[in-house]
């Protein structure tokens, strides 16, 4: 009943699209409050109560790479590598205040963690926001030789224009949406082919019941993007904690 319950205000949330930062974040951690209680009541796990195992394995990342000195660096990915993951990323540590000077920091860093994972690794690169467009433009045309999965949120994130811009380039996939609150906003990136890897975090959408209203509402209304699509670059990511996967 709780859970019903739960899931009945993130979805009225959801469609109303009245979603903001703070009221979402607190509804969000009501719910995954709940969820938790619940599965320590029940003694049973998360992914029973959303219905069960429904795949042998979920390919992770692992999410760390901070920009350091390059040798640092190098050990760090190289050891994420023999770990067995198939994919980590790493975070650019300058931006457009930092000029030419901080574009080339930044392709270093990517350089030495492709050189420590070798080719056959996936590598992503988060911005946090923090490039302008021009900047962005640039980067991308400077990160392309090093085949990177995807780059994650360039621009700030209410800029649904300028990532379908950065994504039109086809120079490296974009990713985008984690700082995304309601359901409106998110639909209109997808109507507005805004991003290749499409994502969201349960922190900030209404938790586990609000994601799951994500999920499923934009895949109905765009086939294209359905969560399962058979175009391998364009996929939903979700973000929970202590978990990243694609």
């Amino acid at each position: 009943v709780t859970l019903v319950k739960a899931e009945a205000s993130a979805a009225a949330v959801g469609r109303n699209g009245n979603g903001n930062g703070i009221g979402m974040t607190a509804i969000s951690a009501v719910d995954l409050a709940i969820w938790d209680a619940t599965g320590k009541l029940l003694r049973q796990p998360g992914f029973k109560l959303l219905g069960g195992r429904t795949k042998s394995s979920i390919p992770v990342y692992a999410s760390r790479l901070y920009a350091q000195p390059l040798d640092t660096l190098y050990a760090e990915a190289k050891a994420y590598a023999a770990q067995g993951f198939p994919a980590v990323k790493l975070r650019f540590g300058w931006g457009p205040k930092d000029g030419f000077s901080g574009m080339q920091k930044n392709i270093d860093l990517v350089r030495t963690a492709r050189e420590a994972i070798g080719p056959d690794v996936d590598l992503m690169a988060d911005c946090y926001m923090g490039w302008s467009m021009e900047y962005a433009r640039r980067m991308l045309r400077l990160l392309e030789p090093y085949n990177l999965r995807w780059v994650e949120a360039p621009v700030i994130a209410d800029d649904l224009a300028g990532y379908a811009e950065l994504r039109a380039l086809n120079c490296v996939a974009i990713s985008g949406g984690a700082h995304d609150y309601s359901l409106h906003g998110f639909r209109q990136a997808l109507d507005m082919k805004a991003f290749d890897i499409a994502q969201f975090d349960v922190n900030r959408v209404g938790g586990i019941a609000g994601g799951q209203q994500w999920l499923h509402r934009p895949c109905r209304r765009c086939s294209r993007f359905r969560a399962d699509a058979a175009d391998t670059r364009r996929q939903f990511q979700t973000d929970t904690p202590g978990i990243r996967h694609a």
